[in-house]
């Protein structure tokens, strides 16, 4: 079947492209959570061009390599990532001047939060909901990272996009169509059936403003998050709020802040947050999976809803517990 795991050919490709692959590495340390099993091989991609390089090569083997950006919002299972996992510290930015505003063009590696300050230190405005935003660049697009009422689809321009069978394609943000957390990059990654299209550049289009004035705001953003969100590894927000509702105070209505399981709890400052309480790298992707069932479960019990999860699973059986976190009779 296309796109069956082949860890030779991964090896042998991560090595002829030189970049330098490991072999059964484990992915915790790479984990915003600090939880994750190996990878199969790991490759390391610095530059945008070896990453489009890497995927034309991998799609026309019908390979299906895993992106690694920022380790947040995903949650690597205990038996590791099959095949090739591609770790992307691409992080070039180019600013570009035009009459009335400024394209910035960033790397997909590129962390998210980083690029924002960058932008705040010029004096545009456009980024300062992603101050605090966990995450790369690529994993925006792909997800549509927002915060503090606003988001990714507000200020992209394009995105440049490694297509199967086309090499890298610029695509205007209408193509991509970007709902909440949703692309259709990221539905199309959920189907493995199908090869996937990693992004490498992102464009954005950014307007001058009062330095002063966007300093205070992404200030006010930084500040709410160290207010209300935890300080403890975690992978952002664990489910997706539901129409009309926070899913945090869903949870916390259903009694869950206390819950534990092993060494990962719900956060006690805000209870959208799975975090991890042991040492880094002593956690289990089974003890997050088993407390987000039991959250769910008594959140349906008591509201009537079922959270749907806001990230993602990476590993041999996420097509599995992906299909029961969101069908309850699964």
């Amino acid at each position: 079947m296309a796109g069956s795991w082949n860890p030779a050919a991964a090896l042998h490709m991560a090595r002829t492209l030189n970049l330098d692959p490991r072999t059964e590495t484990r992915l915790a340390p790479y984990s915003s959570l600090r939880i994750g099993g190996p990878a199969e091989v790991l490759a390391t991609v610095r530059r945008a061009t070896d990453l489009a390089r890497l995927a034309a090569c991998a799609q026309a083997e019908g390979q299906f390599p895993f992106v690694l950006g920022g380790g947040s919002n995903t949650l690597i299972l205990d038996d590791g990532i099959p095949g090739l996992t591609v770790l992307n510290l691409c992080r070039e930015v180019v600013f570009e001047p035009r009459p009335d505003s400024v394209l910035v063009r960033a790397d997909s590696g590129m962390p998210l939060a980083q690029l924002a300050r960058m932008t705040i230190r010029k004096g545009l405005t456009g980024l300062e909901w992603a101050v605090s935003v966990p995450g790369t660049v690529g994993g925006a697009v792909v997800g549509n990272a927002g915060a503090h009422g606003s988001d990714t689809a507000q200020h992209l321009v394009a995105a440049e996009v490694a297509m199967p069978g086309q090499g890298p394609e610029w695509l205007p943000v209408r193509e991509l169509d970007l709902a909440y957390r949703d692309s259709v990059l990221k539905q199309t990654a959920a189907n493995r059936r199908v090869p996937t299209a990693p992004v490498i550049r992102a464009q954005f289009r950014l307007i001058p403003g009062n330095p002063e004035q966007i300093r205070a705001t992404a200030k006010a953003n930084l500040d709410h998050r160290r207010r209300s969100q935890p300080v403890l590894p975690s992978l952002g927000s664990t489910f997706r709020n539901p129409p009309n509702g926070f899913a945090g105070a869903l949870i916390e209505q259903a009694g869950c802040k206390n819950l534990r399981c092993g060494t990962v709890g719900v956060d006690t400052l805000h209870a959208n947050f799975l975090v991890n309480l042991g040492e880094p790298g002593t956690g289990r992707a089974a003890d997050v999976l088993k407390l987000m069932a039991t959250v769910q479960v008594r959140v349906r019990n008591e509201t009537g809803i079922w959270l749907k999860p806001e990230i993602g699973l990476a590993g041999r059986e996420a097509d599995r517990y992906t299909a029961a976190l969101l069908d309850p009779s699964a």
